[in-house]
């Protein structure tokens, strides 16, 4: 049964590449500025990998979130597992940081959303934080501002399921 549902997904990923790849190069359209046709071919396969990553975790994907105290963050997800989306947010965050030894792992989600909210000083250091978890972005966002008394969000993801 489980080679079936990925031969489906795989079908699903393609048709889904296959749309943006034809209405990126539709004849009839006007030509594209210098700076957008440097960019289709990324976008095209952004969308490419996206899809192929759905597919890898077509009924858990994980995704997770690290930050380090000058606001840079990691989050990865679309993963098949919780360890591996940890890994590779906590990854990409020290990779982003100007202090990746204070990077830490804020949390991770399975088939939904996850938003971090924050509070900061004035030298713009994080002072408080807060996660939130819905199956939509804005509820998530919503909840983790709440549960931080206010502040800004910081990072925000969805999975793909």
């Amino acid at each position: 049964m489980k080679p079936f549902l990925r031969i489906i997904a795989a079908f699903a990923a393609l048709a889904i590449v296959g749309s943006i790849m034809s209405a990126t190069g539709s004849a009839q359209a006007a030509p594209a500025a210098p700076s957008e046709r440097a960019t289709t071919p990324a976008l095209v396969a952004k969308a490419e990998r996206d899809a192929q990553r759905a597919v890898r975790c077509f009924r858990k994907c994980f995704g997770a979130v690290s930050m380090s105290r000058d606001q840079a963050w990691g989050g990865y997800i679309n993963t098949p597992t919780r360890k591996g989306a940890i890994q590779r947010a906590h990854k990409r965050c020290k990779s982003l940081s100007n202090y990746p030894g204070q990077c830490r792992k804020l949390g991770w989600v399975r088939n939904g959303c996850m938003a971090v909210a924050i509070k900061t000083n004035s030298q713009g250091w994080i002072t408080s934080w807060a996660t939130g978890y819905a199956n939509r972005k804005a509820v998530a966002n919503r909840k983790a501002k709440k549960r931080n008394g206010g502040g800004k969000i910081r990072a925000s993801i969805c999975t793909a399921n």
